[in-house]
C-alpha cells in the first residue's frame, strides 16, 4: 500500500515501514534474550565449577587482605592482586617505585604473614602490572 505525500513527490510504502517495526523490535527482543541465556547458561553449569571458581576468588580476596595488613598504608592503592599458587605469593604493583621498595620488605611481609598463620607461604613475588584503562 502506497500514500502520496502532501506535496505528490515521495511515495511513502506502509507495509515497508510496518515490516522495518516488526523486524527491528524483534532483533532487540533476541539481543535481550541473548543476555538473559547467557546468564542461564552460566547458572546452568555444573556447580562445582562455579563453586571451585567461587572458591579461588575467596582465595584470593583473603589473602590480600592478609597482605594489605602487613604493608604499609602509602603502598595500598598500589596492590592491583595477590594471588597465591604452589606455596608462592604473587603481589601485583601498579608501578616500578612501589614494587621496588615492597621488594625491599619481602622477609618483613613474610614474617607478618606466617604470625597471621599462613605457613604455607614459602616465597613473594612481587610483578609490576600496571592498570589497564578499563579499570
Amino acid at each position: 500500500m502506497a500514500i502520496m505525500t502532501s506535496d505528490n513527490q515521495n511515495n511513502i510504502d506502509i507495509e515497508a515501514i510496518a515490516r522495518s517495526v516488526i523486524a527491528h523490535k524483534k532483533s532487540a527482543q533476541k539481543r535481550a534474550n541473548y543476555s538473559l541465556n547467557s546468564v542461564r547458561n552460566v547458572l546452568n553449569q555444573p556447580r562445582e565449577e562455579l563453586k571451585t571458581l567461587m572458591d579461588h576468588i575467596d582465595k584470593d580476596t583473603t589473602i590480600s587482605k592478609n597482605v594489605l595488613s602487613c604493608i604499609a598504608n602509602q603502598f595500598h592503592k598500589s596492590i592491583t592482586g595477590c594471588h597465591l599458587k604452589q606455596n608462592r605469593l604473587t603481589i601485583l604493583v601498579s608501578n616500578g617505585a612501589a614494587a621496588t621498595q615492597l621488594r625491599f620488605s619481602k622477609t618483613a611481609i613474610l614474617t607478618c604473614l606466617r604470625q597471621q598463620g599462613l605457613w604455607e607461604i614459602a616465597t613473594i613475588e612481587i610483578k609490576v602490572k600496571p592498570f589497564s584503562k578499563q579499570d
